[in-house]
């Protein structure tokens, strides 16, 4: 790869970091955590989600940058490092943008709070420094045509429609178990299917060759769906060791068991999505 797009790798690196530290500051401050309305679902599913996928596609592009290609990378393999950036970006420019649905849906929750500059200043750096990747970016993003256009309205208006349904869930969704999950399962498809579409419209194929759609050969399919379940397992299983460390008192083995299988499931369903929605257009599976 050249050397600007290892660079943009690891500004979006970065950026991913940035993205994780504010989004456990504000989940974890003293004065800020209850404050924040985006700390409780479908807000938070969607931040949460987008932390995993911003390190794993950081985590990619990286692979993808410094990847000692034999021949040279072909010009898919550049889309896919190209579209692995910018899926970073967009992870955290959803993640603001339901912030900001979150602060607009439940105003006296944080204003007229004296740290309530805080919740504002976190959702502004996310939108500032994702701002500043995307800008170091959009020199490698092919030129603008009426069709990617229209796929840019189509993203834009899908997302804001995403937003419209993470503000009509009702809190008290929260409250039973299956709504709750359901409620999880809406941030990640609102999250995952936004993503998709935006990465389709900023870097579409034909900007690049007649071939840069098509993926690899459809071989070994099992065994990539195998590695996304126990990818999604893995997440899981770190999402709840980390939710019991932050307890001080122990828990009965059977609450532990089940809040671990609840953890272990939101993380595998995630993934899943993730995979179904993000796969194709970031070179991991087979175009269909």
């Amino acid at each position: 790869m050249t050397r600007e797009a290892r660079l943009n790798a690891v500004a979006v690196s970065f950026l991913a970091v940035l993205f994780y530290w504010l989004f456990l500051f504000a989940k974890h401050n003293g004065y800020l955590r209850h404050l924040i309305p985006f700390g409780d679902d479908p807000y938070d599913a969607v931040g949460s989600f987008a932390c995993v996928a911003g390190a794993l596609l950081a985590f990619t592009a990286l692979v993808r940058a410094y990847f000692p290609y034999r021949s040279g990378p072909d010009r898919r393999q550049k889309l896919y490092l190209v579209r692995s950036q910018m899926a970073v970006v967009l992870a955290v420019f959803l993640t603001a943008a339901a912030d900001a649905t979150a602060m607009a849906r439940y105003p006296e929750q944080w204003y007229p709070a004296f740290w309530s500059f805080a919740v504002i200043a976190v959702v502004a750096v996310m939108v500032v420094a994702g701002s500043g990747i995307y800008l170091l970016l959009r020199p490698t993003l092919p030129a603008g045509t009426k069709a990617r256009d229209g796929r840019v309205k189509r993203a834009l208006l899908i997302t804001l429609g995403g937003m419209a349904l993470l503000a009509a869930s009702p809190r008290s969704m929260l409250n039973g178990v299956a709504t709750h999950l359901l409620v999880i399962v809406l941030g990640a498809a609102v999250l995952f299917v936004s993503m998709r579409l935006w990465l389709l419209a900023l870097v579409p194929d034909e900007g690049w060759d007649e071939n840069a759609g098509q993926s690899a050969p459809a071989r070994n399919v099992w065994r990539r769906w195998v590695g996304v379940v126990v990818l999604g397992l893995l997440v899981g299983v770190c999402a709840f060791v980390g939710e019991i460390a932050g307890h001080s008192a122990a828990l009965p083995m059977r609450r532990l068991l089940f809040v671990g299988s609840i953890y272990t499931g939101i993380g595998l369903s995630g993934i899943l999505l993730a995979y179904l929605f993000l796969g194709e257009p970031l070179g991991f599976r087979p175009e269909r």
